[in-house]
């Protein structure tokens, strides 16, 4: 992967390693396609992909703004899920709910490396039990 930024603009310390974002990439693709390939609701489903879509694009963008628009785009999925429970509902009847989950624990922990913000987006998680 070339680094084209200059120094100064990729070592600041809100910045993501640069292995980060090609495992960020590849935890939200993987749900993308679960969530393509399980039989849900397509309001559901296309809520899901919308959300998934703006993540990677912040994931993109991490090097030039770090990962403040990813934290807020993981907010956003979690908390657009909170607010539509039969959703929720058919996302745990199908056994994607315990799926994405995993995936937010998962990103959590990237993103708090570094962060020192372990906490991030845990109370937003237990909303959705």
């Amino acid at each position: 992967m070339t680094k084209w930024l200059l120094p100064s603009a990729w070592q600041a310390v809100d910045r993501l390693p640069w292995e980060r974002p090609l495992t960020l990439r590849t935890l939200i693709s993987e749900l993308m396609e679960q969530v393509i390939s399980t039989s849900i609701d397509t309001d559901v489903r296309l809520l899901l992909i919308t959300h998934l879509h703006k993540m990677l694009e912040a994931v993109q963008r991490v090097r030039l703004g770090g990962r403040a628009a990813i934290e807020e785009e993981l907010d956003a999925v979690i908390g657009a899920l909170t607010r539509r429970p039969e959703g929720v509902a058919e996302l745990r009847s199908t056994g994607l709910l315990d799926k994405i989950k995993a995936w937010a624990d998962a990103l959590n922990a990237i993103l708090a490396v570094g962060s020192g913000s372990a906490q991030l987006g845990q109370t937003v998680m237990r909303a959705l039990d």
